[in-house]
């Protein structure tokens, strides 16, 4: 038998041979999701968001970020607001892109 773990915040899945094994294994996924960024984290493909800028591997738009900081939540607001819960270090990224590329 195996076992399976999901973190739901970030729907992270992780398997192992022993329940230890699996939540050892789905602490270290985590960490990885928790602590990036990819390159500069932001990416455009015009099948997503209609080209529009979004951050890695998910469908939440750089603009998206920016509406709710300027509507005044803070960066752990935001980043628990989407239906894919983002990490601090990706709002940041989200912002400090937007800063860098608003006409």
């Amino acid at each position: 038998m195996r076992w399976l773990t999901l973190h739901v915040p970030t729907q992270v899945a992780a398997t192992g041979e022993t329940r230890d094994d699996a939540l050892d294994e789905l602490d270290a996924r985590v960490e990885r999701f928790t602590s990036r960024p990819h390159n500069d984290g932001v990416t455009t493909a015009e099948d997503i968001l209609g080209g529009a800028p979004r951050l890695d591997h998910t469908r939440i738009g750089v603009e998206q970020v920016r509406e709710s900081a300027d509507a005044g939540r803070s960066l752990p607001e935001i980043a628990a607001s989407f239906e894919q819960e983002l990490s601090i270090p990706e709002v940041e990224q989200a912002l400090d892109w937007a800063d860098e590329n608003r006409s």
